[in-house]
């Protein structure tokens, strides 16, 4: 194979201060108990008037839906051993950045166990080293764009089955952009912030960093005081994004903890009663998913999907997991190694590409 080594995409450090440290596991809860649910059960139990409703939000006729309905209905979700496993990747696309090549800033296996209705979200490190490809794996999109020009996702799907030896069925690509787009689209969100902070080093968006220079202008204030607040997209971003937060919010795990509670936050609103009935808020979802995510994941397997899990709506659940690193976890299957041994790149490698194989189906199954 031919070495991406040195051509790999170099970002300058005031970019690198803006990428997205973004976890889009409320992507995976939108579509799985969202669209899933809105198109399965929604389409097939209201009364002719709210279907209309829905119709006219989405876009699509009458006629459309039943056949989708009906179609998806009929066939059998796309699976291996009751499993279906999604590769969700976020790009970052932000306008200001330049000419600079996209790279996946957040790269998770999702893993639906369609006979119990359990969700696993594994995130896979950015960092994490392709020794076949000679590139971290947050680089594959954009050699994606080189190999699939119409479908670039597709090699970071081959690449990271092949490391994982798991069978991903689908990959969904979203962006930034969308991840405030679908929190605006549901009416914002209520998010509980546990501890107040202030991050007085915020990169704006609005700034475009190849022509900007002064700190002053690059950085904003933002602050959160603690207790229920409600977000639009724009803030919620904010606060899953921020890295320089007081008060012991400036480390991964308090990060961590900020992107769970907006996931947490997202998923009551779109699975409310509340939403579901509201048909010109689910045939708005509807069209959204149908203008953005469709061509990785029809309809017809959305139906097919929310058929199967049916039986267990009602016990669905959410698993997050991620890898363990070595040394500070003995059972770690990946390491940082010597920056020296990889051009002064700091990259996470396995340690034993068996074992961890057989960690990363442990953990998902």
């Amino acid at each position: 194979m031919e070495s991406h080594k040195d051509n790999q995409p170099k970002i300058s450090q005031s970019q690198s201060k803006l990428q997205i440290f973004l976890k889009i596991n409320f992507f995976a809860v939108l579509i799985f108990l969202g669209m899933l649910l809105v198109t399965a059960i929604s389409i097939g139990i209201f009364a002719y008037s709210k279907l209309y409703n829905f119709s006219k939000s989405a876009g699509v006729s009458i006629p459309n839906l039943h056949q989708t309905l009906a179609t998806g209905w009929e066939q059998s979700p796309t699976e291996t051993d009751s499993y279906k496993n999604i590769l969700i990747l976020g790009v970052d696309t932000l306008e200001t950045r330049g000419d600079s090549k996209p790279l996946t800033d957040s790269i998770i296996l999702s893993s639906i166990n369609l006979e119990t209705g359990k969700i696993t979200l594994l995130p896979l490190p950015r960092d994490l080293w392709s020794e076949d490809y000679q590139t971290k794996i947050n680089a594959l999109y954009t050699y994606g764009l080189e190999r699939y020009p119409e479908n670039p996702q597709k090699f970071s799907q081959e690449v990271i089955s092949e490391m994982t030896n798991i069978e991903i069925h689908h990959t969904l690509v979203v962006s930034m952009e969308m991840v405030a787009e679908i929190i605006d689209l549901a009416g914002g969100v209520e998010v509980s912030v546990e501890q107040g902070f202030t991050d007085k080093e915020f990169p704006r968006t609005d700034v475009d960093v190849t022509t900007e220079a002064d700190p002053e202008n690059l950085y904003e204030v933002i602050t959160f005081e603690a207790g229920l607040q409600k977000m639009d997209g724009q803030t919620a971003l904010k606060y899953i994004r921020s890295r320089h937060g007081d008060n012991d919010q400036n480390t991964d795990n308090a990060r961590s903890s900020r992107q769970q509670a907006v996931i947490q936050a997202l998923v009551k609103k779109l699975t409310s009663k509340k939403t579901l009935l509201d048909t010109d808020l689910a045939g708005q979802l509807y069209k959204y998913y149908l203008d953005h995510l469709a061509a990785d994941l029809t309809p017809t397997e959305l139906i097919a999907t929310g058929k199967k899990l049916l039986p267990n709506k009602d016990n669905i659940q959410l698993i997050n997991t991620s890898l363990k690193i070595y040394p500070e976890d003995p059972s770690g299957t990946i390491e940082h190694p010597a920056q020296y041994l990889y051009d002064g790149q700091w990259v996470y490698s396995i340690r034993d590409q068996d074992k961890f194989k057989l960690n990363i189906k442990k953990q998902l199954n």
